[in-house]
């Protein structure tokens, strides 16, 4: 009697324990989605998906450039499509009081819309309007501003906006995007030092030479004569360069892939020349 007691206790608490398990794994699976589960003491909200969302999307940025006192210095706008092709737009700037713009030149990007410049460049909000026939997929260099910057010392901004509409895919649709804003922070002249002074005896700055370099001010020898093909390639930083008199041959590509550079020099130089004729400022010395 005693045996036959203790089995079918025995076997009421299988019974029993069957039956919480069960009811356990039926509320687990009722569980409504996006409720909440405790992971090793923290609590993580559960999502139907949770895939991240991008945050990438088409971005105008205006240059940051450094620039002498009283300097003419150029200010890069590029343009990051991040997939979306532009069919129109219209940019508009708002610049800092004591800012002269003086030129606006076409960059590489946007080649096959067209650029129509402000009529009044002395305008302190100019407006840039690229149009086309169709869409244009580049990301770039889309214009280059150059402006005559004051003699006093301080920062100065060049801020870049749109209004709904203003920039159009080619089904006319509008496209949602986000600027950078930039300017041209002076320096006085007295502050304005080279970095890189390069030595007497190097007469002849070869091919390569300092290309890919961080130099932000060089100055060259006085007795240099020669800048090779991409001497000064591809340098972020530069900005400024002086070359001297005596320097009657430089490549054109010398200095390609740098944007923003002013060369200093004396007025009526083959550096002048040659700033002029590759559309850099110049500040005569």
């Amino acid at each position: 009697m005693k045996k036959r007691y203790l089995t079918l206790c025995f076997l009421c608490l299988i019974l029993l324990g069957s039956a919480v398990a069960t009811a356990c794994n039926a509320e687990a699976n009722d569980a409504p989605i996006g409720a909440f589960s405790e992971v090793d003491g923290s609590v993580e909200a559960a999502s139907e998906d949770s895939t991240p969302n991008d945050v990438s999307e088409p971005t105008f940025i205006v240059g940051s450039v450094e620039s002498g006192a009283g300097e003419s210095v150029q200010v890069p706008i590029q343009f990051n499509n991040a997939g979306k092709g532009i069919c129109g737009a219209t940019i508009r700037l708002s610049l800092s009081s004591g800012l002269k713009l003086t030129n606006i030149q076409s960059g590489s990007a946007f080649s096959t819309l067209v650029l129509t410049k402000p009529g009044d460049l002395a305008t302190s909000t100019p407006t840039l309007l690229w149009d086309g026939m169709e869409e244009d997929q580049s990301s770039g260099e889309i214009a280059v501003l150059t402006f005559e910057v004051p003699e006093e010392a301080g920062t100065y901004e060049i801020i870049a906006s749109c209004k709904a509409g203003d920039v159009i895919d080619g089904n006319l649709n509008d496209v949602e995007v986000a600027f950078v804003s930039g300017g041209i922070t002076v320096v006085s002249k007295t502050n304005l030092e080279p970095d890189a002074i390069l030595p007497a005896a190097l007469t002849s700055i070869e091919e390569e030479a300092f290309a890919g370099s961080s130099f932000v001010y060089v100055r060259l020898s006085d007795k240099a004569t020669y800048i090779g093909k991409r001497a000064f390639a591809d340098c972020p930083n530069l900005k400024h360069i002086y070359i001297p008199p005596r320097t009657t041959a430089i490549e054109n590509d010398a200095f390609e892939g740098v944007s923003g550079l002013v060369i200093h020099g004396s007025s009526g130089s083959f550096a002048e020349d040659y700033a002029d004729a590759h559309g850099f400022a110049f500040q005569s010395e």
